[in-house]
């Protein structure tokens, strides 16, 4: 007990460490917090101002199957129809013939005076949200091809599949295309065909529904969820894809430059083994007006990836799209895919271009 005059100190026991450890929690919810923020102006600016590609949600598995080709990955179902259940409704109005392409039913045999075009692409050359494949490019380009000529001379194939990348479509032409004896072989080529993912997860889903593994869906779900809500997330995923060398694995859907160049390299390949005349062309996006169009880069990275001294002309609409006048985003419903207008433009771009390179396609 103390004595009078003598003073009395309250001791307070402190753990080890926890008074510098109190300012450092505080330095670090302030850096959390300002990262944060910045992360959320910069999902919201590129919202805003609508920078790089938009999620595009999962394509339904009912459409599709394994490819027996390694190399072509998964291909459409052969004799596809509306009636089918459970039926695919994120492709309404697409059907297909018994090769597994969206267009009418032809026949190898190539009957004598037909010029047979045959188109490869990807969701774009299929057509989807296009209910009548009469109204994709490639058979408005027949049609137009076929005015005023008493009877048809030029059949234009259309083997565009859905989510496929260059190399997958140039593996097409080797294992399915070359047994139709094409005299003109047209690739389409779309400005994601450089990034990842954009099957939709179509492939990895058959594999795992072909192991009959359980909770695709919910996986599938999962996985994505982030990139469906996230602009910014989505933006990272595009440009690591388009960025990457695209080096290994056995995967078909190998992407990136390396992708392209290795479809570009097999297409010149079979050129030389099979006399086709091919044309690579460049879809442009139709997010914004063609005056604001900001992928050029895209198109330059694919002339890049062209093997030196091929003989496979590259032929970029996109000026051709600018001098019409018409607004980019009319053409198009989802900055993508285009509509029906769209399709009818870019056949009627493609013609032009098409006679200029190939001067015996005049008539």
């Amino acid at each position: 007990m103390p004595q009078l005059g003598e003073s009395t100190i309250d001791i307070e026991f402190v753990a080890p460490g926890s008074a510098s450890l109190k300012p450092i929690l505080v330095r670090s919810g302030l850096v959390l917090g300002g990262l944060l923020v910045a992360l959320l102006l910069t999902e919201l600016s590129i919202r805003i101002f609508g920078l790089g590609p938009v999620f595009l949600e999962p394509l339904e598995i009912p459409s599709y199957r394994l490819s027996s080709q390694r190399s072509i990955g998964y291909e459409y179902r052969p004799n596809y129809r509306a009636t089918d259940q459970p039926y695919d409704r994120s492709h309404t109005g697409i059907e297909t013939n018994s090769h597994g392409f969206r267009d009418v039913e032809f026949e190898e045999r190539k009957l004598d005076g037909v010029v047979r075009i045959l188109v490869l692409g990807d969701s774009v050359t299929a057509g989807n949200g296009i209910r009548d494949p009469a109204r994709t490019y490639p058979k408005v380009l027949e049609r137009l091809l076929n005015e005023g000529i008493a009877e048809t001379r030029y059949q234009v194939l259309n083997m565009g599949v859905g989510g496929y990348h260059t190399s997958q479509e140039v593996e097409t032409l080797r294992h399915k295309g070359l047994a139709f004896d094409p005299d003109y072989v047209l690739l389409a080529f779309c400005l994601n065909d450089f990034s990842t993912n954009t099957d939709g997860g179509v492939y990895q889903r058959l594999l795992e529904l072909n192991a009959e593994s359980g909770g695709v869906e919910a996986a599938v779900a999962r996985d994505r969820w982030l990139l469906k809500h996230s602009r910014l997330a989505m933006l990272i995923a595009y440009y690591l894809g388009a960025l990457s060398g695209g080096q290994g694995g056995d995967d078909p859907r190998d992407e990136g430059p390396g992708n392209v160049a290795r479809g570009l390299a097999l297409l010149e390949e079979l050129r030389l083994q099979q006399a086709f005349r091919p044309l690579v062309f460049i879809v442009p996006a139709f997010d914004a007006p063609f005056d604001e169009y900001r992928y050029l880069k895209f198109h330059r990275r694919l002339r890049e990836a062209a093997p030196p001294g091929n003989g496979i002309p590259i032929l970029d609409l996109l000026p051709d799209f600018r001098a019409s006048g018409v607004d980019a985003t009319s053409l198009s419903r989802d900055g993508v895919h285009p509509n029906v207008e769209g399709h009818e433009m870019l056949a009627k771009l493609l013609l032009d271009e098409l006679q200029r390179v190939f001067p015996e396609l005049r008539r």
